[in-house]
């Protein structure tokens, strides 16, 4: 921001002021920003999924009123840092109509779902950073395999609770020494026809969805 880039270039808050720090979705001024940030809630939803997840943890844990509380108390700090830190972030040193960002998300451009993609590694070609691009796609598997471990553990010990309690096929019960997952990702890799959704899309607005639905029942 200060011009410690290769490029010296002191970009502060430029994408800020133009061409702004919310996007116009359908309408234009202040009605069209704000349906532009409603139109990216159900991703930024699906990417905040999880820290509900520790409460399932609560069944497993040996003494839960006491790990499982001061575990949630960091929730709040991650939700600051990570999630609302990272979008003033990406306002900072990206622009929404950037050209490369644009046409990865329009799919006009390749790198569609991998590292490429990512406004910081865009960013960062702009600047002329040529090492911190291979450490965001290190950053990435691993919190790949960190959420992928998340989603199977609480996936399997969700159906094997309801099997206990009848509302779930009973072949559910039957657990082995080893580990066997299954994953719904694979589906997003399917081919959608022109003109449709793709169903990867579809894949991720579901549990962002459920997730808002959470957060209301619990206010």
């Amino acid at each position: 921001m200060v011009g410690g880039n290769p490029q010296h270039d002191a970009y502060g808050f430029r994408y800020w002021k133009h061409p702004g720090a919310f996007a116009e979705y359908r309408s234009t001024g202040t009605l069209g920003q704000f349906e532009g940030f409603l139109a990216c809630l159900w991703s930024a939803s699906f990417a905040v999924v999880g820290p509900e997840y520790i409460s399932m943890v609560a069944a497993e844990a040996k003494r839960p009123r006491i790990y499982i509380k001061n575990a949630f108390k960091t929730v709040y700090w991650r939700f600051g840092i990570f999630f609302i830190g990272s979008a003033l972030c990406v306002g900072i040193v990206v622009a929404y109509n950037d050209p490369v960002l644009v046409g990865i998300v329009t799919g006009k451009s390749s790198g569609g779902g991998t590292a490429a993609a990512s406004p910081y590694v865009i960013a960062m070609r702009h600047l002329g950073i040529t090492v911190l691009p291979d450490i965001v796609n290190a950053l990435l598997c691993t919190s790949i395999f960190s959420a992928g471990n998340t989603y199977t553990y609480c996936a399997t010990r969700t159906l094997y609770g309801l099997a206990l309690e009848g509302r779930a096929p009973k072949v559910l019960r039957k657990c082995t020494k080893g580990v066997v997952t299954g994953s719904l990702s694979q589906l997003g890799n399917q081919p959608s026809r022109s003109g449709e959704a793709s169903l990867l899309a579809v894949v991720v607005e579901i549990p962002g969805l459920a997730w808002l639905l959470h957060l209301l029942c619990v206010a």
